[in-house]
C-alpha cells in the first residue's frame, strides 16, 4: 500500500476535506489513528496503516 504524508501546517484547509487515492490492497486489520480538540468541531484523521 503506498502511503503518503501531508502536513496540514502548510495545507489550506478545504470545507469537504481532502481526498486521496489509496491503492486497493488486501488487508485484515486497520489501525486508524485520530485527533480531537475541544476548541474545535471537527475530527482529525491523523494516520492510519494497514497489516495482513
Amino acid at each position: 500500500m503506498p502511503g503518503f504524508i501531508q502536513t496540514l501546517k502548510t495545507s489550506k484547509p478545504f470545507l469537504k476535506g481532502y481526498e486521496h487515492q489509496i491503492a486497493k490492497t488486501k488487508a485484515r486489520y486497520l489501525r486508524i489513528n485520530m485527533l480531537y480538540n475541544s476548541a474545535n468541531p471537527g475530527l482529525h484523521l491523523v494516520e492510519f496503516n494497514a497489516f495482513k
